[in-house]
């Protein structure tokens, strides 16, 4: 990631932008545009406020990471790569993402380091190499969940192995290689020793859903309950030809998001049924 704050603008202009078409469509005169501009309007309104708004915000929570990292806050180290080093570096890489099984680094590699070499600054809230930073808090996403040092007679390396609960809908696992100089022993068992703190302070972590399963089923029973008066409000106005599409609006929106919120409710109620039996 190397503009944090340049992605969290585009995401919160997506935002602004949902937030415009949404009310505008509603507020838009049936028939004076035609039914599928006004539908195409209303579901871009409401898909922009709402994924840009989540986008906008986790956006803005690496920003302010990266930010926190170049004032010097939560400094673990930091040092340079020399461009020899680092084109040592590119070969130890490679070598390590030919091996099976082995996960992709995350990180973006320049082809060739600057002659003043690229700096290297590991934080509690990520890591900076040149100008790539990488979110890794020592509590939260991604999680740790394995730290190694990787090395072979011209460079040596830090391999994290993360875990981040949900990329496009599926739990993924990526790496994140970073240099390090050769013989630096200190250094490397400095940065494997908070990487291992960082695993052990996450391992087993529970997500949020399960952390607090009682706040959240009734969040979701909340939640279903509105979905499912939208649901009903939309059938019985359906027939009101003076509020145009709103009816079948409300109908969709209640629908689609009342599954959700189900789904939720069932599968954290499980959870609290099965912790009940393990208790009694």
């Amino acid at each position: 990631m190397r503009h944090p704050r340049r992605a969290r603008n585009i995401a919160l202009g997506i935002f602004i932008f949902g937030l415009i078409a949404l009310p505008g469509a509603v507020l838009i005169p049936d028939h004076s545009i035609p039914t599928a501009w006004h539908t195409a309007l209303f579901i871009a309104g409401l898909m922009s406020l709402l994924l840009g708004g989540a986008f906008a915000l986790h956006q803005h929570l690496d920003m302010r990471a990266h930010e926190r990292l170049l004032r010097g806050e939560g400094l673990v180290a930091r040092w340079r790569i020399d461009p020899l080093a680092w084109q040592a570096f590119l070969g130890l890489n490679r070598q390590a993402s030919a091996e099976q099984g082995a996960l992709a680094n995350q990180l973006r590699l320049v082809k060739e380091a600057p002659p003043e070499g690229i700096e290297i600054i590991v934080a509690q809230d990520g890591v900076l190499v040149g100008g790539d930073f990488q979110p890794v808090p020592f509590r939260g996403t991604p999680r740790v969940e394995n730290v190694s040092r990787l090395r072979n007679d011209q460079s040596a390396c830090i391999e994290l192995n993360l875990f981040y609960p949900a990329v496009r809908y599926t739990p993924t696992r990526l790496a994140l290689r970073f240099p390090i100089p050769v013989g630096a022993e200190d250094l490397a068992a400095k940065l494997v020793a908070h990487y291992q703190a960082s695993e052990l302070a996450t391992r087993g972590k529970p997500g949020i859903a399960f952390r607090k399963p009682k706040l959240f089923r009734n969040i979701s029973l909340i939640i279903a309950l509105l979905c499912a008066a939208s649901f009903v409000g939309g059938l019985l106005l359906k027939d009101n030809r003076e509020l145009g599409d709103l009816p079948l609006f409300m109908a969709v929106i209640g629908a689609v998001a009342g599954i959700g919120a189900v789904l939720l409710l069932l599968i954290v109620q499980i959870k609290l049924t099965l912790d009940r039996k393990a208790e009694g």
